[in-house]
């Protein structure tokens, strides 16, 4: 497997456990996937592809859910630690 393949892997693994955390706290707290979406300001699809690990969380957007669920982001990283767990919010042009 290539280099660029086994990073994609290792990002996928972690985002799995970043949103177990998520959706286990949303569970305990009687939220909906689908007004996370909307307090992110995204489609349903969107954060779907986030639960289902075809695309990774943005540090913005983890930021954000654990304000909103008043968590500390190290609750949602938890056991993600070792991974490259996200992928970067690009702003603006690639240099």
């Amino acid at each position: 497997m290539g280099t660029v393949q086994a990073e994609r892997n290792e990002s996928l693994a972690a985002t799995s456990v970043v949103s177990g955390h998520i959706e286990t706290l949303l569970a305990s707290r009687g939220i909906a996937r689908a007004d996370l979406a909307e307090h992110l300001g995204m489609v349903r699809s969107s954060l779907w592809r986030r639960f289902t690990d075809q695309s990774a969380w943005t540090i913005d957007e983890l930021v954000e859910v654990a304000k909103w669920l008043d968590v500390d982001l190290d609750t949602l990283l938890d056991g993600a630690a070792e991974a490259e767990w996200v992928t970067p919010k690009r702003r603006g042009k690639r240099s």
